[in-house]
């Protein structure tokens, strides 16, 4: 008894499933659906089911994300390399202007001040050998950040 209770609940369940499609056009010259027509009008259209997705489909999805993350993780990887390369250039002609100021400073002085222990100035003469020590470490220094 059961299952013939289970049977016909089944079979009412998938009428609707089976129900047929009707078109016609109103009044105001709509088309309209439904599944009773008007009397005396609308035809009845065949519904063809949806294909059955592919197998594959899901998995050609899953392979087409992971391409697109590895993309997008690449494109990030790209703009940080990028904006640390842009970040060194910028340093670089900091460094550079530094060592062109400090060039022009060393060759313009006559005279070298030491800081004392109470942070007091004082200035003195600059040895010539002293002076050109200074000068070939900034010449350096323009040449590794300036170029």
């Amino acid at each position: 008894m059961r299952s013939v209770q289970l049977y016909l609940l089944l079979m009412l369940a998938a009428l609707p499933a089976t129900a047929d499609v009707y078109r016609w056009v109103d009044r105001e010259g709509r088309t309209q659906f439904g599944d009773q027509p008007p009397p005396g009008a609308g035809e009845r259209v065949n519904i063809r089911a949806a294909p059955a997705p592919e197998p594959e489909l899901a998995e050609r999805r899953l392979k087409r994300q992971r391409l697109l993350d590895a993309f997008e993780e690449e494109r990030r990887q790209q703009q940080a390399a990028t904006r640390e390369m842009r970040a060194e250039q910028e340093q670089r002609r900091q460094y550079c202007r530094k060592a062109r100021e400090q060039l022009g400073t060393i060759e313009a002085s006559r005279q070298l001040y030491e800081e004392d222990e109470n942070g007091a100035r004082r200035y003195r003469r600059w040895e010539d050998k002293e002076k050109q020590q200074a000068l070939a470490k900034t010449r350096q220094a323009i040449s590794k950040y300036c170029d």
